[in-house]
């Protein structure tokens, strides 16, 4: 079961919308739910009680938007479909121009505890927990162009892999000035020798109020430089 991804209503706790998902030739669907077979390629989608197939190359995406009255503006959450791999990968889009889009997804990671030696004496280090969040520059054909996977530590590599990540996302979308100066803004709003800012920049969460309930939700909005 681990090739088979699920994406429906219940995923998004009724904080969404209903499901789209748009054919490689532009049609657009509203689902209840869809499921992506990796394995099979192939994507599943339900619509009352009909159910229907298509090939991964007959998708362009599959799209959960937050709903219109959040008050918040919010970024969807999309499964796109990349023809080189073969696969769907889900991501927030955060700015997309005439050629390019960037995508992003955040995750964490724990290291456990361990030992190190020095001089005869022995030390003990604890758990550490690093927070991810891995960015990719694609094409509106689903090419992958550029991606980064960047860390929260602050080791060397992981200071000089954020600061190509920042002049990646300088140099793709240099013609998105709404979207670069709103970064820009950000990750130079206090000192940050570390390059860390560009991390929190793609983790910023707020609490919105979601059918009389308070939800923990991704900020993000996506900007359009079309």
């Amino acid at each position: 079961m681990k090739n088979l991804v699920i994406i429906s209503l219940l995923f998004s706790l009724n904080s969404f919308a209903q499901t789209v998902l748009e054919k490689a030739d532009g049609s657009k669907i509203t689902v209840d739910y869809a499921t992506f077979d990796q394995a099979a390629e192939k994507v599943t989608y339900k619509v009352g009680d009909k159910k229907e197939k298509l090939k991964f190359k007959e998708v362009k995406s599959v799209v959960a938007p937050y709903v219109a009255d959040s008050k918040v503006p919010l970024a969807n959450y999309t499964w796109m479909y990349f023809p080189n791999a073969k696969k769907f990968n889900g991501m927030y889009i955060k700015a997309e121009t005439k050629e390019k889009l960037l995508g992003f997804f955040h995750y964490t990671t724990e290291t456990g505890p361990s030992t190190t030696s020095a001089n005869g004496t022995t030390f003990f280090n604890g758990s550490s927990e690093f927070e991810h969040v891995h960015l990719t520059v694609f094409d509106k054909q689903g090419n992958v162009l550029e991606d980064r996977d960047l860390r929260s530590g602050h080791q060397n590599h992981n200071i000089e892999e954020r600061g190509e990540a920042i002049e990646m996302i300088k140099r793709n979308f240099s013609d998105c000035p709404n979207f670069i100066k709103d970064f820009s803004s950000f990750i130079t709003t206090e000192s940050d020798a570390l390059n860390l800012r560009v991390v929190e920049y793609f983790m910023q969460k707020i609490k919105v109020n979601v059918n009389n309930g308070v939800y923990t939700m991704e900020p993000h909005n996506l900007i359009n430089c079309n």
